[in-house]
C-alpha cells in the first residue's frame, strides 16, 4: 500500500516544485528586461533632446549668419562709400547722387536708404531721392541722430558706426542705421555717408527657413531687447521688449547655448541662443519649441520600447510555459 501511494504524493510535489522553477525563470528574465528597458526609454528621451536642441541650433546659425552679413555687407558699403566721396572731394549733390545711387540698388537691396551728408549733417545725396509721399530727401537735417553726434565727437576716426535697432521713422519697420565719416586732405571731419537696413526683409527668410520645420519659433533681438523677427505680427510691429524674460537674454558662450525655460506666452520650451557678434552689435537670435513637443516625440519611442519588450516577454513566457507543462506531465507518468 505504501509503495502504490508514493507517485500520487509526488505529483503534485514535482508540479510545484516546476511551478515554483518556472516562477523563478520568470522573474529572472523579466527583472533584466525591465531594466533594460527602462534604460533604453531614457536614452531615447535623451536622444530626442538633443535631437531637438542640434535642430534648433542649425537653425540659429542659419539666421544669425544671413542677418550678420546683412550688417557686415551694409558696414563695407556704406564704408566704401565714404572712401568715394574722399576720393571726388566733392560734395555737389548732382555728381554724388549717382554715386548713392550706383551704390545702394545692386549691392545692398536689403537697405531701406543710402545718403551723403555734409559736416553739418545736412543730406546732400539721396537714395531714394524721394519719401513715400514724394517729398524729397535731400536737405533733410540729420544733425539730431546718435550716429551723427558720436561721428562728430569722434572725428569721424574709425570703423563705422552702428546704431541701435529701432523703428524706422519713414518705413515703420525695424532697422539699423551704420555710418561712415569721410574726411578732407587735411584728416578732418568733412562729410559722412549712412545706410539703413529693413530687417524686415530678413522675416520672409526666416519663414521660408522654418517651412521645413513648421514647430521651431525664432526670436531675434537687439543688445538691449527689442525684438526684430517675431512669430508674432503684433509684437513685431511694437518692436516688443524681451529683456525681462530669462529665456530672451544673451548667451554668454560665444558658440551658443541651450536653454530650457518659459515664452512669452507662459509655454514652457527648449531653445537654442546664438549671439550675432559681427561689428560688436551684440544682438542675439532665440530659436524655440514647446517641450511638450520634444516629450511626445520621445514618448513615441517609450510606446515601441515597451511593446516590443511586452510581445518579447510574452512570447518568451508562453514558450516557458509549454516546456513546464510538457516537463511535469512527463514526470507525473514516471
Amino acid at each position: 500500500m505504501e509503495i502504490s501511494k508514493k507517485p500520487e504524493k509526488a505529483l503534485p510535489v514535482m508540479r510545484d516544485r516546476h511551478l515554483y522553477g518556472f516562477i523563478a525563470l520568470c522573474l529572472l528574465i523579466s527583472l533584466p528586461a525591465l531594466i533594460f528597458a527602462y534604460l533604453i526609454e531614457k536614452a531615447w528621451e535623451t536622444a530626442e533632446r538633443d535631437r531637438a536642441d542640434r535642430r534648433a541650433l542649425l537653425v540659429a546659425r542659419e539666421i544669425s549668419a544671413e542677418i550678420g552679413r546683412q550688417v557686415e555687407d551694409n558696414a563695407h558699403i556704406v564704408e566704401a562709400l565714404a572712401k568715394l566721396v574722399e576720393i571726388r572731394g566733392t560734395l555737389d549733390s548732382a555728381r554724388l547722387q549717382k554715386m548713392a545711387t550706383a551704390q545702394r540698388a545692386p549691392f545692398i537691396p536689403f537697405s531701406s536708404l543710402i545718403y551723403i551728408a555734409n559736416a553739418a549733417g545736412i543730406a546732400v545725396a539721396y537714395d531714394p531721392p524721394v519719401d513715400k509721399f514724394g517729398t524729397p530727401n535731400i536737405g533733410t537735417d540729420y544733425s539730431d541722430r546718435d550716429y551723427y553726434k558720436e561721428l562728430v565727437r569722434t572725428g569721424g576716426h574709425g570703423p563705422a558706426i552702428i546704431g541701435p535697432v529701432r523703428m524706422g521713422r519713414r518705413a515703420h519697420a525695424p532697422n539699423v542705421q551704420t555710418a561712415a565719416a569721410a574726411h578732407d586732405p587735411k584728416g578732418n571731419f568733412w562729410a559722412f555717408t549712412q545706410g539703413s537696413i529693413d530687417l524686415a526683409t530678413v522675416q520672409p527668410d526666416v519663414e521660408q527657413i522654418l517651412a521645413e520645420v513648421p514647430d521651431l519659433k525664432v526670436v531675434a533681438a537687439s543688445k538691449e531687447g527689442k525684438a526684430f523677427i517675431h512669430p508674432d505680427k503684433n509684437a513685431l510691429e511694437e518692436m516688443r521688449d524681451l529683456s525681462k524674460y530669462p529665456l530672451f537674454q544673451p548667451p554668454e558662450n560665444l558658440k551658443g547655448e541651450f536653454r530650457t525655460g518659459i515664452d512669452e506666452e507662459k509655454v514652457a520650451v527648449r531653445a537654442a541662443v546664438l549671439p550675432i557678434s559681427q561689428r560688436e552689435i551684440n544682438w542675439r537670435v532665440v530659436v524655440y519649441q514647446p517641450e511638450s513637443l520634444v516629450q511626445a516625440d520621445a514618448a513615441v519611442m517609450r510606446r515601441q520600447t515597451w511593446t516590443v519588450l511586452g510581445a518579447a516577454l510574452s512570447a518568451g513566457f508562453i514558450l516557458a510555459g509549454l516546456v513546464f507543462w510538457k516537463g511535469s506531465g512527463t514526470e507525473g507518468r514516471e
